[in-house]
């Protein structure tokens, strides 16, 4: 997944992938996402560039791509607000989903009826869902059900590909995707993770990786830098763990790198499980004691898995 408003700030990227393609610029053979960034657009308080985002994708040829501008509640905001930023998103839908774009809907009050809404107007063969990383980041059981409930009905009703907006982002977030049966989902938190200074933990989930340099050294701590020995990504077994805990762009770049395999090692261990057809159990034991344990746990429920 790219950012249309990061290639947008970025001239040298943005002309060369106007020109050769979004793919052959980046060197990717597989499929490319374009993101509109609309979020990162209003918050910056400037209105998405609709009409250069148009042209932007005719000539990148992203593999698919959403409308190019979604209004985007949050949890806090009133029922009314809710609806009212619905009807907005509804009829930039309405509007450009006929042009091969993917529309977007969002959590919220208003859920259910843009779901309606969606597939009985424009019959879609992929929906885009949004508004979800608030909802995660509470500590509120009833805002992680919403999600959980929310992506489980979208996921009875809509025989197409779900795309989910900031969900990929650590390994209970993978686990969370494949039980809802969503096709693909996506986050940035492993980069914004390695810029803070922290590590994924292959089946374990997150630390802090300047805590390991700590002469007094948690117990909890140590058992993580043992398990990161056994790590296989290039990082780790090229040399000392002490590479993931230096400062500076060489240390936001390791671990970094790390970080995303241990998520690509966890979605081939998880498609593994699928193909065999014993998610549920293995998740189960993957993700004990983890904060969205129950929430997977729901959605194979809801799933009937």
């Amino acid at each position: 997944m790219v950012s249309f408003a990061e290639l947008a700030a970025r001239a040298y990227h943005y002309d060369a992938s106007a020109e050769a393609g979004l793919g052959t610029h980046l060197r990717f053979a597989g499929q490319v996402f374009l993101d509109n960034g609309s979020f990162t657009f209003i918050t910056r308080g400037r209105r998405p560039p609709i009409d250069r985002y148009l042209n932007y994708v005719c000539k990148a040829r992203p593999d698919w791509c959403p409308v190019p501008l979604d209004y985007i509640p949050s949890p806090s905001m009133s029922r009314r607000d809710m609806r009212q930023l619905a009807r907005r998103t509804a009829r930039v839908n309405t509007r450009y989903a006929p042009e091969g774009l993917v529309p977007v809907i969002h959590l919220g009050a208003a859920f259910d009826a843009s779901l309606t809404h969606t597939l009985r107007k424009l019959k879609p063969p992929r929906i885009a869902i949004g508004g979800i990383v608030p909802y995660l980041r509470s500590t509120n059981a009833a805002h992680i059900r919403t999600v959980v409930d929310s992506l489980a009905s979208a996921r009875k009703r809509f025989r197409g590909a779900i795309h989910v907006f900031g969900l990929g982002g650590g390994i209970s977030s993978l686990h969370l995707a494949a039980a809802l049966g969503v096709e693909s989902a996506d986050s940035s938190s492993w980069r914004v993770c390695a810029a803070r200074g922290i590590v994924l933990v292959p089946g374990k989930g997150q630390m802090n990786a300047i805590r390991l340099r700590s002469a007094r050294r948690a117990s909890a701590d140590f058992h993580f830098a043992t398990t990161l020995r056994d790590c296989g990504c290039v990082i780790c077994s090229s040399g000392s763990i002490d590479a993931l805990c230096e400062s500076g762009g060489s240390g936001f770049a390791k671990r970094a790198s790390h970080n995303l395999w241990v998520l690509l090692h966890e979605a081939a261990l998880i498609n593994r499980r699928l193909a065999t057809g014993n998610l549920r159990g293995w998740s189960s034991t993957r993700l004990a004691g983890h904060r969205f344990a129950e929430a997977v746990e729901r959605a194979h429920v809801l799933l009937d898995h």
